[in-house]
């Protein structure tokens, strides 16, 4: 099972400017929106990124890697 992780970006705020946390998953394209709302303030939303990771016992550098192979998923080789 691929490994998942919380992340904060700028650019995913709803219409009242409050950050939606997104779930990120290992080898897969892209993220998934939450239907959570982390406040207005990106430092405390993203210690609450920070939190739920540590809880799943990920390292800010495992998180980096997840959020890495997001943008870069492994592809499968042409037959």
């Amino acid at each position: 099972m691929n490994r998942v992780c919380y992340y904060i970006m700028e650019t995913e705020v709803d219409e009242k400017g409050e950050y939606i946390p997104c779930i990120v998953e290992e080898n897969k394209g892209g993220f998934h929106r939450t239907d959570w709302r982390w406040g207005k303030d990106i430092k405390i939303a993203r210690q609450c990124a920070k939190e739920k990771n540590e809880a799943l016992e990920l390292t800010n550098e495992d998180v980096d890697k997840i959020i890495c192979s997001s943008m870069w998923p492994k592809q499968p080789l042409p037959a």
